[in-house]
């Protein structure tokens, strides 16, 4: 009875350990995501990645999955994921019709993981290439969300002052 009541305390305090922490994670697919982003009238990241990209893969459990990311996230922001490896895509973007890798040149992908940040009607803001860690992560979904860019503040000024509001 010791060692059985041993073992569920050892398995209790484990358990963490092999949870999935990216199922938390309210992804979209960029249709779902683009519509439910103008009906919400919330930001649209759309997260660009192929399964085999270990990088994709490192920033969706070090990043995505990062509780301070998602805090704000669900607050200002709907997540939506695109396969590039999946060709039979068709994505609408500005009216037009898009194959995948139309798409991905329009807007300029280069690269995964790739992240763009989309207005809440659809306009490209900015895209970034590569994994992003959670910190600056934050710090860009803060200047996107007051509207920086829109104020002719770079993201590089933003991150010298120390800016909390883009005043």
């Amino acid at each position: 009875m010791k060692h059985k009541a041993l073992f569920l305390s050892f398995l209790f305090l484990c358990l963490p350990l092999f949870a999935n922490p990216t199922k938390n994670i309210p992804w979209h697919s960029y249709k779902e995501g683009k519509e439910k982003a103008l009906k919400e009238k919330k930001y649209l990241i759309v997260d660009f990645y192929t399964n085999w990209c270990k990088w994709c893969k490192v920033m969706e459990e070090k990043t995505y999955a990062n509780q301070e990311v998602l805090k704000v996230i669900q607050q200002h922001f709907i997540l939506a994921k695109v396969d590039a490896d999946k060709v039979e895509n068709v994505l609408d973007y500005n009216n037009k019709n898009y194959s995948l890798g139309e798409f991905l040149t329009a807007l300029n992908v280069t690269g995964f993981p790739s992240t763009a940040f989309f207005d809440p009607q659809g306009q490209i803001i900015t895209l970034v290439p590569g994994m992003i860690p959670p910190d600056i992560f934050i710090a860009i979904l803060h200047y996107i969300r007051q509207d920086c860019h829109e104020q002719k503040i770079t993201f590089q000024e933003y991150q010298q002052k120390k800016m909390k509001q883009c005043q």
